[in-house]
């Protein structure tokens, strides 16, 4: 089990690497690297959220000792990558240029990227929110900003992230068959609101990685502006 966390995040960069050269378009792929570089820079927030949230053993047992780690920022790379172009690659889609200049809302187009971390820094700082909540939280804010500025990236931001919550649970799901009670050990239960669990995964790794896969879903083509053909 020591090396649970560090195996989980290899396997991701795995699965990264499978979706990301069997992406149908090349600008597919520069979304994966684009979403993915910026979303390695999550990694940083683990800070936030150890031992708050849990206190996974790491990699020379850096988590423990300086509350940042080698696999978070693997983990922040491939799921931020994989949360942005999954839907592309269920759909077999492609982009094309997206014009706002008749939409009003459009000039507002990085109001999702900058409420988003302001939000969460603001939760974590002035709340006593544990982080995994004030990240779910900040989260879906953004994703509904998206979705008010950018009305066609609604559908994406629905089904993407609801396919990258159910591959972000079967993924989990094979980790705790295989480390039984690895997440029960390392998260910090005593904290957390809720209590319940689903097949040894507790509801936070379920709101996380659904909240997480609608913003990300449209964070590229709202940035970009790119709409999908």
């Amino acid at each position: 089990m020591y090396y649970a966390w560090f195996i989980w995040s290899l396997f991701l960069l795995i699965l990264w690497l499978i979706i990301y050269t069997s992406i149908f378009t090349e600008e597919g792929r520069k979304e994966m690297r684009v979403v993915s570089s910026w979303g390695a820079l999550l990694g940083f927030t683990q800070f936030f959220f150890v031992p708050a949230y849990w206190t996974p053993q790491s990699l020379f047992n850096l988590s423990a000792r300086f509350g940042l780690d080698i696999e978070s920022f693997i983990f922040a790379f491939c799921i931020a990558g994989i949360a942005s172009v999954i839907y592309e690659w269920f759909v077999k889609t492609g982009h094309e240029s997206y014009i706002g200049g008749k939409n009003p809302n459009q000039k507002y187009r990085l109001s999702a990227v900058i409420v988003t971390p302001l939000l969460f820094l603001a939760l974590i700082f002035l709340t006593k929110t544990n982080p995994i909540y004030a990240a779910s939280v900040s989260l879906l804010l953004g994703a509904f900003t998206i979705w008010c500025e950018r009305r066609d990236l609604i559908k994406k931001i629905l089904v993407g992230g609801f396919i990258f919550a159910l591959f972000y649970f079967i993924i989990l799901f094979i980790l705790t068959t295989i480390y039984r009670d690895f997440l029960l050990t390392v998260l910090n239960i005593s904290v957390l609101s809720t209590g319940g669990v689903i097949a040894d995964i507790p509801w936070s790794q379920i709101i996380f990685p659904l909240s997480y896969g609608f913003f990300f879903a449209g964070v590229y083509e709202y940035t970009y502006k790119r709409k999908l053909l």
